[in-house]
């Protein structure tokens, strides 16, 4: 079995890269809605590309906070919040580009 120090290091970098993936997501957003040259058909399927990583990165940003605490195991509420974003973040990665297809 893994020591604890193994999930302190697996969750705190999962929770560094969640961060990254979320702020650079949320920026690209930010950018292609400020430039009204960028609003064409490709700029908005990065932009739902980008609703779906953030959506994701805050799922593996819940899962890596409730990794670090003891008890996540036991808690309900955080189960369902972590089971919708799942399924969430799996609709727009997936629903989207099938249909422009």
């Amino acid at each position: 079995m893994a020591s604890d120090l193994f999930y302190l290091i697996d969750f705190t970098i999962s929770m560094l890269i969640s961060v990254y993936n979320w702020i650079f997501s949320v920026v690209t957003i930010i950018i292609i809605f400020k430039q009204r040259e960028l609003r064409t058909f490709n700029y908005l399927l990065l932009c739902n590309s980008c609703v779906g990583i953030v959506l994701n990165s805050m799922l593996a940003l819940l899962t890596s906070i409730l990794g670090l605490n003891q008890s996540w195991a036991e808690n309900v509420l955080n189960c369902q919040i972590h089971g919708y974003f799942y399924d969430s973040s799996l609709t727009f990665g997936c629903f989207f580009p099938f249909q422009c297809i």
